[in-house]
């Protein structure tokens, strides 16, 4: 019975570790275009698992703003994640990004109605591109 009790234990340490590392790719790939960071944002809205969004903010703390709200999301209120959701679950990209060095703006449109013109300031940190400030 040890010995299952052990098995498993193990296999469930593998089991988590692999799905760890899958999340850590995927997000790595998400980092990888300002864009997709930016279409992140909206999807974390879209499917209420805001998990995602701290992992997205410049990890040297300059954020504000709206930014710094997404950035700790989770130290927010229910009624303002449910607003945060509220205007970010329509959400769309507009146009390309404008990329100048390490430092990218998104412009989108978003808010209830998915009618409010605004953009995402992103910075590229090792390679990954960050939200900085909204």
């Amino acid at each position: 019975m040890k010995i299952l009790i052990i098995y498993t234990a193990v296999l469930a340490g593998i089991l988590f570790a692999s799905s760890d590392n899958k999340a850590i790719s995927q997000t790595d790939d998400i980092q990888s275009d300002p864009v997709k960071v930016v279409e992140a944002v909206f999807e974390a809205a879209r499917t209420g698992d805001l998990s995602v969004l701290p992992g997205l903010c410049d990890p040297t703390g300059k954020n504000d703003g709206d930014t710094k709200a997404i950035c700790f999301i989770g130290t927010l209120s229910k009624e303002e994640q449910d607003e945060f959701i509220k205007y970010f679950e329509k959400g769309k990209v507009i146009g390309e990004p404008e990329i100048s060095g390490d430092n990218a703006k998104v412009k989108i449109v978003f808010g209830p109605k998915g009618n409010k013109n605004e953009e995402f300031n992103l910075v590229r940190i090792d390679g990954k591109w960050y939200l900085s400030s909204l």
